[in-house]
């Protein structure tokens, strides 16, 4: 992105423009390039650009194919900022406490950089590098307000800037100045990384992810469902720790809280409500087991073992109760 000042100089506005210019190179801080094309020394480039009256402010977008916008407004750095952030292309997702495990989940082989701001707008520079970074690195934006999802990265400061990969689950801080060229510099190690893909892993079963297909009539693998009555890492845990005994075999790990799924778990009538179990539900013969016991390692294995070589009874869904509600709403 670019902002180009063709004049010439006896153009009695170059003065007051060139003045500007110097401070928008200021505020742009290397998010976008600002230039100044003379047009008596270099008048065939100007006439190459078709610039043929002067002064003419021209935007030149990310898009190499769109036309470039002239400037029309009083020559002014401010305004000439907002047009360029305003036409910047933006591919960062706000996140907050109860999008933040979907954010994290999609696009599973990208690493995630994540950006924590006071600020109510989407500053012009994680603009900018969401979208030159695009396909490569996945960009969150957390406001100061979402205190779990601070509390959980320890950010202190603001602005902070932290890459999440596979060896880092807490994050690599960003320590150097907020300034385009350095920033991408820290990005730039991680832009041809690729996340190992977890097979098994226990993701909440959200709305996103139903209505994806997971669990659904076309889904051929199995789906264990650890229904809690409230989050709860001893459950979660023991979950985790059988995970490698199932990577090759066909089931994928989720849970949901009883409290936001009221409606869902009606579907399975067998499951005895009011305290933590598990289900495995049988999208494709739209069939389900539930898990007799406490949520222990032992017990979750046996139920697990029997429903995949078959020998465990399973019952048929209600049909009219199947469906995932949007957990945040």
């Amino acid at each position: 992105m670019c902002i180009r000042d063709s004049y010439k100089p006896q153009d009695k506005e170059h003065v007051q423009i060139a003045e500007q210019l110097v401070k928008l190179t200021k505020q742009a801080e290397g998010v976008f390039h600002v230039g100044s094309l003379n047009c008596v020394e270099q008048e065939e480039l100007c006439e190459d650009f078709a610039v043929y009256d002067t002064p003419k402010l021209l935007l030149y977008t990310q898009n190499s194919n769109e036309e470039p916008i002239a400037y029309r407004k009083e020559y002014k750095a401010e305004e000439m900022m907002a047009l360029a952030v305003s036409n910047m292309h933006d591919f960062l997702e706000i996140v907050n406490d109860a999008t933040h495990e979907e954010f994290m989940n999609r696009y599973p082989q990208q690493v995630k950089v994540l950006y924590f701001t006071k600020e109510a707008k989407n500053p012009p520079l994680l603009k900018i590098l969401s979208s030159e970074y695009r396909g490569y690195l996945h960009f969150g934006l957390i406001r100061a307000s979402e205190s779990s999802i601070v509390n959980k990265y320890k950010v202190k400061e603001f602005p902070a800037l932290l890459v999440v990969n596979d060896t880092e689950k807490d994050g690599i801080v960003y320590a150097g100045e907020y300034k385009k060229d350095f920033v991408s510099k820290f990005l730039r190690e991680f832009k041809y990384t690729k996340l190992k893909t977890q097979t098994n892993q226990v993701r909440k079963l959200t709305k996103v992810l139903w209505d994806s297909g997971r669990c659904g009539a076309g889904d051929n693998k199995l789906c264990f469902i650890l229904i809690l009555n409230k989050e709860s890492d001893a459950a979660m845990g023991t979950v985790k720790n059988i995970l490698l005994r199932y990577e090759h075999d066909p089931i994928d790990f989720y849970y949901i809280l009883s409290g936001e799924q009221e409606e869902f778990i009606q579907a399975f009538p067998k499951f005895e409500q009011g305290k933590d179990s598990v289900i495995i539900f049988k999208p494709h013969r739209r069939k389900y087991g539930v898990m007799e016991g406490e949520v222990k390692e032992e017990a979750i294995t046996s139920f697990v073992d029997a429903v995949l070589d078959g020998t465990k009874a399973s019952f048929f869904v209600k049909e009219r109760h199947l469906d995932i509600k949007n957990n945040h709403a």
